[in-house]
């Protein structure tokens, strides 16, 4: 990340890929990692779209991927994104998703391409038991769950600003 401040290493494309926080694992096994202050000072100087998505959903993922590693990073970075100067992209948001990127690209200054308004919902790893049963409306029961029930106060509220209306974890923070 520090390449990225001092200008030395950006991609051709102009895109960095960052995890927020904790040791965030790409497909290919390399660690991609990021102080969440370091990005914090990044989206004051540069305009950066950051994907949101429910965070038990990227719990769950997580698990499925990674069952040996712990994933309490996520709850963490979730109760500070309202911090980030960036344009989010809520990916599984109740809004229409051509809307919702046509927004998105918009907070960039950019205009939308009608290549966008066909933008399917694909998920690699597939239908899988923890998934299945949060998308029926059960949560896990997991120590990062709890987490984001704590930080509720702060996670929920940033979620609503971005559009979203419910999400079954909420249930448990009444």
């Amino acid at each position: 990340m520090r390449e990225v401040f001092e200008g030395s290493h950006v991609p051709e494309n102009g895109i960095v890929h960052v995890h927020i926080m904790g040791t965030g694992i790409n497909s290919r096994g390399e660690l991609k990692t990021c102080d969440f202050d370091e990005l914090v000072s990044l989206t004051e100087g540069v305009r950066v779209l950051t994907p949101l998505r429910d965070p038990v959903k990227s719990i769950i993922s997580r698990e499925q991927r990674h069952p040996e590693l712990s994933h309490e990073f996520i709850p963490e970075a979730f109760s500070k994104l309202h911090r980030l100067n960036a344009v989010f992209l809520p990916i599984d948001s109740d809004r229409d998703r051509a809307e919702v990127l046509e927004t998105a690209l918009k907070g960039l200054g950019l205009r939308g391409n009608e290549v966008f308004q066909d933008w399917p919902v694909f998920n690699t790893r597939g239908g899988y038991q923890m998934k299945l049963d949060y998308e029926a409306g059960i949560v896990p029961n997991m120590p990062e769950v709890d987490l984001l029930v704590e930080e509720s106060k702060t996670i929920i509220p940033f979620l609503k600003s971005q559009g979203y209306k419910y999400m079954p974890w909420w249930d448990l923070c009444k």
